[in-house]
């Protein structure tokens, strides 16, 4: 009897045990509160069972399905250690809608994300009033990798790896705030940050010692009344003709400052600054910045027609040190216009191309202070740059009318001119002061005659005057408003008025002749 209890109790003790590991297996999460630590099989009663100050632990990767989201709730105070573990989510992986009514905190560490499965989603969505803390994780999204909505959010990021298929690696709007340091952010299709801002306050970035990599998009994008400091780390865009920089800014009321780095774009520009109203500002204290496109480029511009909006923009331009390098054509620092205000004390310079520094001046105004010992050169802008919505050429107040070539068709005459003179291409006479009808070319049908001849002489026998083969009609005196045949005829006919002279004196001799025969003289 006793070694049949003994063998129960043997068989119930290995049941037990086995029990207890394959519960230890099924396990997802871990949530500890305080000292306790409690184990789930089920994700989800554990993120609904914890309360301000837990921790929710990942043993094992998770799997979300559908529209799932893992929801954090206004007001919450959580963290998530990933434990090394991935969250594999076809849709958004957190999302945190937050209050205005209180403050809700998300710490998340250790963590992967994979989002990637399905287009469109983002790793981590957060819509106000919440405190975000990322250290040590890993995300890769199909969308945002981290999208900051609504305002007042104070995101703060380290040690980490962001990665965008499609989209931005991070975007976020006015009045927050985001902190990113030793942080790896990469995207294949927007830019690595995107600032959407366009009222005060705006948002406030700062980055440090980061690795941003831009595929066809910028590194940090700043938009209106942003303001943004960069202290270390390599910032490179492989740029397209839509998106030139590592570096944008642009819109009213944007302050930039740049400590230190590595800046580096292939098309147009390392960074560029496009203030419409001339308001923003970019600070450079040090750093390097290279432009290695080739060609037309240069490691900053300034101002000039902005190639995302075909706008003429501005700026203020600061510049105490760094390094700027270009293998372009053009100047490695190029200031587009008069409405950049520019200073420029102290930096290194080295170029392939025309100059080190390059200003282009509308009106002979260009505010540049440039530094001693340095290549530079002003361009006056002689040519009107036309925008895709202008038509019509720009022309100048004192310009009215156009300036003919030396091919115009209208002669010049001087004032003492009596005869018309033409120049070769000259194909209308001119009529001088005393001149009331235009002169006749050779081709003129009406003889001139001699002053001497009023009326035509005529023999006894003749009834009517005799006229030459090219006389129709007797010619006028000079006295007459008909218009008098030059004697320089170009065609080579003699004037009318020979033929008459020489029929006056055949006239005479024909009337002696008869006279002497009738024995009258």
């Amino acid at each position: 009897m006793r070694k049949i209890i003994s063998v129960l109790i043997t068989v119930l003790l290995i049941f037990s045990l086995f029990a207890l590991s394959v519960n230890a297996e099924d396990s997802q999460v871990a949530l500890l509160s305080g000292s306790q630590i409690t184990e789930y099989t089920d994700y989800k009663a554990a993120f609904n069972e914890a309360k301000p100050g837990d921790t929710v632990m990942l043993l094992k990767d998770i799997t979300l399905y559908g529209n799932e989201s893992l929801t954090i709730g206004s007001g919450s105070d959580l963290t998530v250690d990933g434990n090394g573990y991935t969250i594999y989510s076809p849709y958004c992986c957190f999302y945190v809608p937050g209050s205005s009514q209180v403050r809700t905190k998300l710490t998340l560490k250790n963590l992967k994300i994979d989002c990637t499965q399905v287009a469109g989603k983002h790793a981590v969505w957060v819509r106000g009033y919440v405190d975000l803390f990322i250290e040590n994780c890993d995300f890769k999204s199909s969308y945002d990798g981290i999208l900051v909505d609504g305002v007042y959010n104070d995101v703060n990021v380290k040690d980490t790896a962001i990665f965008s298929e499609n989209r931005y690696g991070i975007r976020t709007g006015n009045c927050n705030t985001l902190y990113f340091e030793n942080t790896k952010v990469e995207s294949s299709a927007g830019s690595c940050i995107e600032v959407l801002s366009g009222y005060t306050p705006g948002a406030e970035i700062t980055l440090k010692n980061c690795d941003f990599i831009g595929n066809g998009n910028f590194c940090l994008w700043c938009q209106a009344m942003t303001k943004a400091t960069i202290d270390g780390g390599t910032y490179t865009t492989y740029g397209n003709d839509n998106k030139p920089a590592a570096i944008r800014i642009e819109g009213s009321g944007c302050d930039v400052t740049i400590k230190d780095g590595t800046f580096s774009c292939n098309q147009t520009s390392a960074v560029s600054l496009n203030s419409p109203d001339n308001t923003s500002k970019l600070t450079i204290e040090g750093g390097t910045f290279n432009y290695t496109g080739g060609g037309a480029g240069s490691a900053l511009i300034a101002g000039g027609i902005d190639p995302l909006t075909w706008k003429s923009t501005g700026g203020i331009l600061v510049i105490s040190g760094g390094t700027f390098v270009s293998n372009g054509s053009d100047a490695v620092v190029n200031v587009g216009n008069d409405k950049v205000d520019a200073t420029l004390t102290a930096a290194t310079f080295t170029n392939s191309g025309s100059a080190s520094i390059a200003a282009y001046s509308e009106n002979g105004n260009a505010k540049v202070a440039f530094p001693a010992g340095q290549k530079t050169v002003v361009y006056p802008v002689s040519e009107p740059v036309t925008t895709p919505e202008q038509t019509e050429p720009v022309t100048t107040p004192e310009q009215t009318e156009p300036v003919t070539t030396p091919e115009q068709t209208e002669p010049v005459t001087t004032p003492g001119q009596t005869e018309p003179v033409t120049t070769p291409e000259q194909t209308e006479p001119v009529t001088t002061p005393e001149q009331t009808e235009p002169a006749t070319t050779p081709e003129q049908t009406e003889p001139a005659t001699t002053p001497e001849q009023t009326e035509p002489v005529t023999t006894p026998g003749q009834t009517e005057p005799e006229t030459t083969p090219e006389q129709s009609e007797p010619a006028t005196t000079p006295e007459q408003t008909e218009p008098v045949t030059t004697p320089s005829s170009s065609s080579g006919k003699k004037g009318c008025g020979g033929f008459a002279g020489a029929g006056f004196v055949f006239a005479v001799l024909a009337g002696a002749a008869v006279l002497r025969k009738h024995r009258i003289i």
